[in-house]
């Protein structure tokens, strides 16, 4: 996705967004038999999308065997000022332009919503986990390589043979079992060895580990881990429960804004495309029948209007400490 890189943090602002993805070539067709694309023929006569490993994944259910033509063809749909009306263009391999058309979504959205966990101004991608733990990660990896290389180096050892003093030494010290060598002096052949990791090594891998969870909040316990360190004593697991529970309901306070952007796209969907009346069941609601389980009717004139959606923040602290005890 490649929206306007001015609009900032909110995508709905804009002036256009580019998606770009792969479909098979069965997909367009379909598309043209309903009349949304037009012109695939040319699709189908055109060479392949240029083969990526990640290409092949997506198009590992069209390949009958390893070597064929993947199907799927790169897709691009460029939406052009969206909340204004604007037009919808759908391009096939960069060259073949199949759909042009006014965009047909009567809320005036663009149909993408922005979910961040962590909001950067006056950009339209926030940080993620990953960016967070990107360099712990690696700082981590390369410790276990250089501790996997130590463990190599002391079961494959490095002979030491003295120099001028045998014609084909990898012949005469053949290492296998039972093997004999024949040496002139007893030191004319010693292993290299190669100290053992200590117990530092694995103590900077737990600390890197704890600075991976104090940075995203998550710790062994909610992971449902038995790890001895942890306080096992009922005031230390609540402890740890409402510092994960605080943390969580920031980020879901984070997220509940974009799922309630989903919200309202979902329910001017629902108004514009909906029969004329429908029966929802509502449940779970203590503002509405007691909080019982009820069907209701709904039009679409019920639906109609600027509704605000939220998102009812289920994390709570209490619940693992009575799990607990």
């Amino acid at each position: 996705l490649l929206p306007d890189p001015t609009c900032g943090p909110d995508v709905q602002k804009a002036a256009f967004i580019i998606e770009e993805g792969y479909k098979p070539l069965s997909y367009f067709q379909q598309k043209e038999k309903e009349g949304v694309y037009v012109n695939t023929k040319d699709i189908t006569a055109s060479s392949s999308t240029p083969v990526f490993p990640a290409l092949h994944r997506m198009a590992s259910a069209n390949k009958a065997t390893e070597g064929e033509v993947p199907e799927n063809r790169k897709m691009v749909k460029y939406w052009e000022a969206h909340y204004a009306g604007g037009w919808v263009f759908t391009i096939v391999e960069e060259k073949f332009v199949i759909g042009r058309r006014k965009s047909i979504i009567a809320h005036g959205l663009y149909p993408y919503v922005a979910a961040h966990f962590i909001q950067v101004m006056d950009e339209p991608f926030g940080i993620g986990i990953a960016e967070i733990l990107e360099a712990l990660q690696e700082e981590l990896n390369t410790g276990r390589n250089q501790r996997t290389d130590n463990i190599n180096y002391s079961i494959n050892k490095i002979l030491k043979i003295r120099k001028g003093a045998y014609k084909d030494p990898a012949a005469q010290f053949r290492n296998a079992p039972g093997a004999i060598w024949q040496v002139e002096r007893m030191d004319d052949a010693e292993w290299v060895r190669h100290p053992e990791v200590n117990s530092s090594a694995f103590q900077s891998e737990e600390s890197i580990k704890q600075d991976a969870q104090n940075a995203v909040g998550v710790n062994d316990y909610n992971m449902g881990s038995t790890n001895s360190k942890l306080n096992d004593t009922a005031t230390g697991m609540s402890i740890l429960s409402e510092q994960s529970a605080s943390r969580f309901k920031l980020e879901i306070q984070y997220l509940g804004v974009s799922v309630g952007e989903v919200g309202e796209q979902w329910n001017g969907l629902n108004a514009q495309f909906m029969p004329d009346a429908i029966v929802v069941t509502v449940k779970g609601n203590p503002n509405f029948n007691n909080g019982q389980e009820a069907q209701v009717t709904v039009t679409p004139e019920d639906l109609a209007g600027n509704y605000k959606f939220s998102v009812l923040e289920a994390v709570s602290a209490q619940d693992k400490r009575t799990q607990m005890e």
